[in-house]
């Protein structure tokens, strides 16, 4: 277990896709209106009555992740999600920013890249998302005590910072300056889903407890730091193929 904890981790520090942070409504449905129309009517009609019946749809995923020993308290607001997969695996990265898109994610992610600024993807105090399956969607269900092949993580702003550019060892990037906290989850439930037909874009729903981390960067905060808090909700994706440039897929 402690094996697939530490994977998850150094996901988390990657993390994304190079699609765009575009609302994707290209694929709205045709249904007929029930009226004695002409055609030209008609296709106007069918654009207006269903533009709005699956778009838009929001993420409701929020809790909290707080540490056991008090120090540390952070809030979860699912806002953006993004998705790619495989025939063989599935990454999810879901941020409590607003501001978080695509093309941040995918640059993140990309080993050849150069440093990205995470400010738009983060929000001070709060924590971030991700779900790495070694499996192609859709997924039932799992249960995070009971099953094999998937990793949920989170990384943590905890506290008031900025996203600083430096060094930590051998890596340059941008260094969060409160303190930092990526975690696995290891109890709770989730699955995953196509949010429709024909779509590449995921729906989850997710229950998640228990967390078990570290401070990768505090010098001060050694060894494994435990955190407790329920985080319920659905997480609705776009679809990222960026995410392909990174080295999951």
């Amino acid at each position: 277990m402690r094996a697939q904890r530490w994977f998850g981790l150094l996901v988390l520090l990657g993390v994304a896709a190079s699609c765009g942070d575009k609302e994707t409504d290209s694929d709205r449905s045709s249904s007929d209106s029930i009226c004695d129309c002409d055609a030209d009517t008609d296709t106007d009609m069918d654009t207006d009555t269903d533009s709005d019946s699956d778009a838009d749809l929001s993420s409701t995923a929020a809790g909290n992740i707080d540490l056991r020993d008090g120090t540390d308290k952070g809030t979860v607001s699912i806002q953006r999600a993004f998705s790619f997969y495989s025939g063989s695996a599935t990454f999810i990265i879901a941020s409590s920013n607003p501001d978080a898109t695509c093309e941040t994610y995918a640059n993140l992610l990309d080993p050849d890249a150069p440093p990205t600024d995470r400010t738009s993807l983060y929000l001070p105090g709060h924590c971030n998302l991700s779900f790495t399956l070694t499996s192609a969607p859709p997924l039932a269900s799992y249960d995070l005590q009971t099953d094999s092949g998937a990793i949920v993580g989170a990384s943590c702003a905890f506290g008031e910072g900025e996203w600083a550019l430096s060094s930590s060892g051998s890596y340059k990037g941008y260094y969060w300056t409160g303190d930092q906290y990526e975690a696995a989850a290891w109890k709770g439930t989730f699955n995953v889903a196509f949010t429709k037909e024909g779509s590449d874009d995921l729906s989850l729903e997710v229950e998640l407890r228990e967390w078990e981390g570290s401070f990768p960067y505090a010098t001060d905060r050694p060894g494994e730091h435990k955190a407790s808090g329920k985080v319920v909700g659905s997480i609705h994706t776009e679809h990222c193929p960026g995410f392909e440039r990174s080295s999951l897929f």
